[in-house]
């Protein structure tokens, strides 16, 4: 696993997905979003993830075990946001749209500190 980049990778990858949603949310697509397990960051968690993390430290597992209930409740709150939309709600649109920045920042925090911890 090349460490200068693995982490940003998948930082990236998040990024991209919460890309898409604000795009639907301004009607410039029909991005539905996915179930928590099918994102790319998802398929890591999901799938080899763990293995890599364990790999490298006990201290990169635990901030690994970190990602999964802020990552699960991001997709609720974007599939949330996308239906208030869809349904015309403003308010509950921009209360989702809020709570999916707090994951997102959550999300984005331990993915950083993941890939300081492997330099």
């Amino acid at each position: 696993m090349d460490s200068t980049t693995f982490f940003l990778t998948h930082l990236n990858e998040h990024i991209q997905y919460l890309t898409k949603i604000k795009a639907t949310l301004k009607d410039k697509n029909d991005f539905c979003g996915t179930d928590h397990h099918l994102c790319k960051l998802g398929n890591w968690l999901y799938g080899d993830g763990r293995d890599q993390v364990t790999a490298i430290s006990d201290e990169m597992a635990t901030l690994f075990n970190k990602l999964f209930e802020p990552h699960k409740a991001f997709h609720r709150e974007s599939v949330n946001a996308i239906t208030a939309h869809k349904e015309g709600n403003h308010k509950e649109r921009e209360l989702a749209f809020t709570q999916m920045h707090v994951l997102s920042n959550t999300l984005v925090f331990l993915l950083l500190k993941m890939d300081a911890t492997a330099r």
